[in-house]
């Protein structure tokens, strides 16, 4: 079965593989309408046809009543009704379904009326009595169709004016002058950028023949002169477009008065200058060939100036370097401190030991002199001996020295670690990129601002997963600990620093927040300016962040700074997994 078209409860005509089409006769003459469905019949149609369900109505307000409580796909309507007659029961039922197909039913008498409403917007109409099956139901069945086909060309003609809308939407509102000219040179359409860049009005354009010529599909600069008098200079290109089904040019215009003065102005200087360096190019020559000592002192200047910029650069690698000692020495105090701790109970210690040593010196000395007279004086000696023993407390140095020992190397250790810190860190970084567990540098940092920290504030350690990376680890060592140290000098007391590592994006966060007197609005812009601190003079370098961030730069991260006065600071840096390794891959590129 071929597919057919009904009508749903939204009026909407829409595609559907139907078995069955319902249909709403309006007749009163019941041998009419009786006639009607006989001719519908399955068994009068045949396999080619879709089934009928059809549903009578006596009256026109019977008929509303059903169209509007049930679905159905198209009207049989007689125009002689009880209560309506005429042309006027199709205007009535077609406004109020006006999506709806009509087939109008007449009398022979009544064929004129018929086409009537053909004209007004019926599908169809039929001669009572002298209606055959099969017409009957191909006249349903077109008229369908033909009701689908009206609906879809309407909203093709409604998508259409809403393309052109948009079209002349675009072309009113762009910067560019805008110009349709048909075939025959006349300007169909003129946006307001044209007008205003011609300096007329739209009236004086449209229709009328366009005032400048143009090569067509060829970009092209040129000068006019407007109704004003004005001298205008204009870049136009040419286009063929279909406009309104004919052949049109679509011309662009835009005013390039400004950028032509503007180029004109930038020769004329280009030349004059040209002229003014070939003078001084001829000045140049007379005086190399005529004062050869001049040269010379050129060339002596060049040299200072080559040793003034390796200077510095000198000057500037031993700033960097000088921020870093300055930090180092900011810890010194703090280091001496940790240092002396475990040294003065390894030198405790070694006082104890030897004055234990001075015992054991006496008691071998006693056992040396019993073994030399044992004949004649064992008694005494061995007394004398128990009572050197029990004076001295042999048997409490004999335990007591272990745990000495013990505890002296144990000093060392600590000793050993704290210097090996410092060396780690205060070392100058070589041209070599190695691979360093970041978590390892945060944490060497921290020890290395240990005491700095330990007395004002708590620090929370949460160190994530993350890869090890190539990287300079001496430079951002420095650059953690300097964010360790502004985060301690911003507390005054009991506050707290925290410490948190993680992989986000491909990337490597490293965030340290504190709970410190914060950074004012203002300041935040500036941070990372060489020389400005907001610290006290004699505090700070004003060096630590802007050094920080050119490091972190030449790693290909960045720093992110919030912060809120009297709540607290986070830094977050963040670094490529890829580490400083993309980065130089990148810088060599270009230099290629």
């Amino acid at each position: 079965m071929e597919g057919y078209l009904y009508r749903n409860s939204t009026t909407h005509i829409i595609f559907m593989d139907a078995q069955l089409i319902h249909i709403l006769i309006v007749e009163d003459n019941p041998g009419d309408a009786r006639l009607l469905m006989e001719l519908l019949d399955h068994s009068m149609l045949g396999a080619s046809f879709p089934d009928f369900h059809m549903i009578r109505a006596k009256t026109l307000e019977e008929g509303v009543q059903i169209l509007s409580s049930q679905i159905i796909d198209l009207v049989l309507l007689d125009l002689d009704l009880p209560d309506s007659r005429g042309l006027e029961t199709f205007h009535t039922l077609e406004s109020t379904f006006p999506d709806l197909p009509i087939i109008v039913l007449t009398g022979l008498e009544e064929e004129s009326v018929g086409l009537q409403a053909v004209k007004a917007g019926a599908q169809d109409y039929l001669i009572k009595g002298q209606v055959e099956a099969q017409v009957l139901a191909r006249s349903i069945l077109f008229s369908m169709e033909r009701q689908n086909m009206v609906h879809r060309l309407d909203e093709q003609r409604q998508a259409l004016e809403r393309s052109n809308m948009r079209f002349y939407t675009i072309l009113s509102n762009t910067a560019d002058g805008i110009l349709i000219v048909d075939s025959q040179n006349f300007v169909r359409f003129i946006n307001p950028s044209a007008i205003q860049i011609f300096r007329k009005k739209a009236e004086d354009c449209l229709g009328e023949k366009l005032w400048f010529d143009i090569q067509p599909e060829r970009r092209n600069e040129m000068g006019i002169e407007l109704d004003n008098g004005q001298q205008a200079f204009l870049e136009m290109l040419m286009e063929e477009i279909p406009w309104e089904g004919e052949n049109a040019f679509l011309v662009s215009v835009r005013d390039v008065t400004e950028r032509k003065r503007a180029r004109d102005q930038l020769e004329k200087r280009v030349n004059e200058r040209t002229k003014e360096l070939r003078s001084l190019n001829q000045s140049l020559i007379y005086e190399v060939v005529e004062h050869k000592q001049t040269t010379e002192e050129l060339r002596s200047s060049t040299q200072q100036l080559k040793e003034a910029h390796q200077k510095l650069k000198e000057n500037q690698a031993h700033l960097v370097q000088t921020e870093k000692l300055a930090s180092i020495g900011q810890l010194a105090a703090g280091v001496a401190h940790e240092i002396n701790n475990p040294m003065a109970f390894v030198m405790s210690n070694l006082s104890t030991l030897t004055d234990y040593v001075s015992v054991f010196k006496i008691m071998f000395k006693s056992y040396g002199e019993l073994e030399a007279s044992l004949e004649g004086q064992e008694i005494e000696l061995l007394k004398e001996l128990e009572n050197l023993r029990s004076k001295k407390d042999l048997d409490y140095i004999l335990s007591d020295v272990e745990d000495l020992l013990k505890e002296t190397r144990e000093g060392t250790e600590r000793v050993k670690e704290i210097v090996k810190n410092l060396r780690s860190f205060a070392r100058v970084d070589t041209a070599d990129v190695r691979h360093s567990d970041l978590n390892e540098g945060v944490q060497s940092a921290l020890k290395m601002a240990h005491n700095e920290i330990k007395y004002k504030s708590e620090v929370v350690e949460d160190y994530g997963q993350i890869p090890i990376i190539p990287c300079y680890p001496g430079q951002l060592n420095q650059v953690f600990l300097n964010m360790l140290i502004n985060a301690s000098q911003a507390i005054d007391n009991d506050g707290q620093i925290s410490i948190k590592t993680s992989v986000v994006d491909e990337q490597i966060k490293i965030t340290f927040s504190d709970t410190g007197s914060g950074i004012a609005p203002e300041h935040l812009p500036k941070l990372f300016d060489p020389f400005f601190t907001t610290k006290e003079v004699g505090k700070g370098t004003g060096l630590g962040l802007s050094i920080s961030h050119g490091i972190v730069q030449k790693h290909g991260g960045e720093i992110q700074v919030e912060s809120e006065l009297g709540k607290g600071t986070t830094f977050t840096i963040l670094l490529p997994i890829k580490g400083i390794e993309s980065t130089l891959s990148a810088e060599t590129a270009e230099i290629a």
